[in-house]
């Protein structure tokens, strides 16, 4: 199965200091619930050590999981920046076993 991972990182606009759950992500957060409500996200969260997080998810094509990235409103109004890896999953609960 080909899934594709973006990381999150603080972006030009993140307040530094601030924990991440009092930047100003609201829309961030509802974008993810829309991808987890459409069956495109498998799994995301922030990291536990550091800010920023990963999203997994499913899309037919590299440039579609950049699309993706690109839609969400934290990237787009630079408090966050990401990258997109394609990611081979070969074993694992994505993959039903």
């Amino acid at each position: 199965m080909i899934a594709y991972a973006i990381e999150y990182e603080p972006g030009e606009l993140w307040t530094p200091g601030k924990p991440m759950y009092m930047q100003p992500i609201h829309d961030h957060a509802r974008y993810q619930e829309s991808l987890y409500q459409r069956g495109i996200m498998l799994a995301s969260g922030p990291y536990k050590s550091r800010d920023g997080g990963l999203l997994v998810l499913q899309a037919e094509s590299l440039e579609q999981a950049r699309q993706i990235l690109l839609e969400d409103p934290a990237i787009q109004k630079k408090i966050m920046r990401g990258s997109v890896t394609e990611w081979q999953i070969v074993r694992g609960r994505f993959l039903g076993e």
